[in-house]
């Protein structure tokens, strides 16, 4: 009898140990999480963002909105953020006073945009905003802002322009007079001249969002115009624009270019984004973005761009998508999409 209360006695140790150990790991988790300094912060917002739906409230919500958003990274697909210290500063105590999308169109930003989406105390701080060149005349401003776009400006030219002429528009709306702090535009019109402007006319204030909808889904949403991409509203247009994205060892030729389909222009017009921005990031790599990739289901984007305001999505919206502009997609046949994708990728590689 006496060995097998000694064995006893040990085994009531051990688990009187384990749970005490378990205890102080609790205790000291939580306070690591109610306490956590803002320089370790700082250094952990370089990796990945996500959004939890826990509640932050006090003086400190934007610090535990952050903390929220470094700890659940991996609860919200397709979403990065990269900041650079100076933007990574304004957050701990305030949203971006700018942020602007880098995307094709037709990949939810009008919905992103739309105020009626999201809710909370500082939504009255917030200027949203969507593919507004100029406030008082803006249909004029977009028609001139295209011709000079349509010039081929260079990028001196173009800093230039944003800084003397898009900016003060923006900045006129964030004033004590109109009681707004922070400016959300996330349209296209961007493309035209303005994005790989920003870094520099900005000065570093301005937080780019990368917005990419799946490849096909998107190319066939423009194709569903029936119209040649090169008559959008806001484009890049090989014929008339400076593009990267080139046939090998050819040029493109307005006998080469309409002889790719609507479907095809628009898979071109994704790669000519996406080769702009990786430019971008080559040329100021210090530049701040978060990156946001999605197919059917926009709710990680809208609650990133949530938390980066430090607002909360509406749950209660009937109509958090605005434009669908794929009404037919159920109907699609996918193998003929890839087809017309795989001759474009032969155009692209042998011209």
């Amino acid at each position: 009898g006496a060995p097998g209360l000694v064995i006893a006695s040990h085994a009531d140790m051990r688990v009187y140990l384990l749970a005490v150990a378990a205890a102080v790991a609790l205790l000291l988790t939580a306070a690591y999480l109610y306490a956590r300094p803002k320089d370790v912060l700082r250094e952990e917002l370089a990796g990945g963002v996500s959004v939890s739906e826990a509640p932050c409230s006090g003086g400190h919500r934007q610090q535990c909105r952050l903390s929220v958003l470094v700890e659940r990274t991996r609860n919200l697909p397709g979403v990065k953020l990269h900041l650079a210290d100076q933007l990574r500063k304004t957050l701990l105590e305030r949203p971006p006073r700018y942020i602007f999308a880098a995307t094709t169109g037709h990949t939810g930003t009008t919905s992103l945009s739309n105020s009626k989406n999201y809710a909370g105390e500082g939504l009255v701080e917030i200027k949203f905003n969507f593919e507004v060149l100029d406030s008082r005349n803006p249909w004029q401003m977009r028609k001139e802002w295209r011709e000079w776009w349509d010039s081929s400006p260079t990028e001196q030219e173009q800093v230039q322009r944003v800084r003397s002429v898009f900016k003060p528009m923006v900045d006129n709306l964030l004033t004590p007079r109109t009681q707004k702090a922070s400016y959300v535009d996330l349209g296209h019109h961007v493309l035209h001249g303005i994005l790989g402007a920003i870094p520099l006319a900005f000065e570093g204030e301005a937080l780019l969002l990368r917005l990419r909808r799946a490849r096909h889904h998107t190319a066939f949403s423009f194709a569903e115009y029936h119209r040649d991409l090169c008559r959008n509203q806001f484009r890049i247009c090989p014929l008339t624009n400076p593009v990267q994205w080139v046939p090998l060892h050819r040029n493109w030729t307005p006998d080469l270019w309409h002889s790719l389909s609507f479907f095809q222009q628009a898979l071109w017009y994704i790669d000519e984004v996406e080769s702009e921005w990786q430019a971008l990031l080559q040329k100021h790599p210090s530049a701040s973005y978060v990156e946001c990739d999605w197919d059917n289901d926009l709710s990680p984007c809208f609650e990133l761009v949530a938390a980066l305001l430090d607002l909360e999505v509406r749950n209660d919206s009937t109509s958090m998508v605005s434009k669908r502009h794929t009404q037919n997609w159920d109907y699609v046949d996918h193998y003929k999409l890839q087809a017309e994708d795989n001759v474009y990728q032969h155009i692209m590689k042998y011209g």
